[in-house]
């Protein structure tokens, strides 16, 4: 029963109906609470959905569940990279890429938080030079 609806809400993601996915995560990681996979995927929906501090939420539990899922720094990376939190994005995409280093995905969201991270204080100079 619990492996048939982590199989529903893999297609409802695959349909893009995030939030029949989510629904469906939310009732497995009660049923699973030590399960990281129900908090990646569930924090991957969050992600799609722009509910980035619920993303945020899970992407933690499952990094805490299992430190070496490099798919899971993957989501904290972009959970953090959504909240605008540069320092600890650089961070979970640095320690997913020492877990898998061939990632693209993890690849780019390094290289967007690290220009955002240098540009910011460029703009706070800019800004302290106009007022």
């Amino acid at each position: 029963m619990q492996d048939e609806r982590l199989l529903r809400a893999t297609r409802a993601m695959k349909l893009k109906d995030y939030d029949t996915a989510m629904k469906l995560l939310s009732q497995e990681a009660v049923d699973k609470p030590d399960s990281f996979i129900v908090f990646d995927l569930r924090a991957a929906c969050c992600l799609h959905s722009g509910k980035h501090e619920q993303a945020l939420d899970d992407a933690m539990q499952c990094t805490k569940l299992n430190p070496e899922w490099a798919r899971g720094w993957a989501r904290l990376g972009a959970a953090q990279l959504c909240m605008g939190h540069m320092r600890a994005c650089v961070s979970a995409y640095r320690r997913g890429l020492e877990l898998d280093p061939a990632s693209s995905e993890m690849q780019l969201g390094l290289k967007m938080a690290q220009q955002a991270q240098a540009a910011v204080p460029q703009d706070r100079r800019k800004a302290m030079h106009h007022t």
